[in-house]
């Protein structure tokens, strides 16, 4: 996968840095490390604000504990948590704290880790990294697939994504199909199609 950097030191990776800096990196500790990956990255390139939930990713359990503590301490509110992540509600903002993955100082190996090109994007303190692909095709507003980990997640997330104006083509049509084909729907792990805002599974059989 090739990534590009956005210089900082110019308006648009300024601009980039400030909003993010503006909801969240300012109330909590300098020396903790943390980045926002996937959907928020994408709405800030698109129409210069954000719109989807932001999606917060840490490099271990214990930054991750440190920023919710922090947050917490500023009046955030938690509307959900469970193991996996943590939802609240801050400064009129949805920010999502997600502990089912950590990066380790890699930030490469998080946004190889999201399905569609558009969303392959992360901002920490002093970094912007994108996909190679990421501003094409979001100026296309294409759907490309960079990796297929949850065939039935990112099917629901192509519907979603054409009611947003994208559209997929029939290559990356066939690639979702084939993902699919591969499905155990016995398994659960396998079998999650999508999450309500309290993190409940909205589906988790095929009938």
């Amino acid at each position: 996968m090739k990534l590009i950097k956005i210089d900082i030191k110019e308006d648009r990776g300024k601009q980039i840095l400030s909003y993010f800096n503006h909801i969240v990196f300012q109330y909590v500790n300098a020396n903790i490390n943390f980045c926002v990956a996937g959907g928020a990255v994408r709405d800030l390139f698109s129409i210069g604000y954000v719109t989807s939930d932001i999606d917060v990713y840490f490099n271990n359990r214990r930054e991750a504990l440190l920023v919710e503590r922090e947050l917490r301490k500023k009046k955030a509110k938690v509307t959900f948590k469970n193991k996996q992540l943590t939802n609240l509600k801050f400064k009129g903002k949805k920010i999502q704290l997600i502990r089912s993955v950590y990066y380790n100082n890699n930030i490469e190996g998080l946004i190889d880790n999201f399905d569609f090109t558009v969303c392959c994007g992360a901002v920490d303190r002093n970094s912007i990294t994108l996909h190679n692909d990421f501003l094409m095709d979001l100026a296309g507003k294409r759907l490309v697939f960079h990796k297929i980990n949850f065939p039935l997640s990112s099917m629901v997330r192509v519907h979603k994504y054409i009611r947003k104006g994208f559209r997929i083509c029939n290559g990356n049509m066939l690639k979702l199909v084939k993902a699919i084909q591969t499905v155990d729907v016995s398994n659960v792990q396998q079998n999650v199609l999508e999450f309500y805002p309290d993190g409940k599974v909205k589906f988790n059989s095929l009938d």
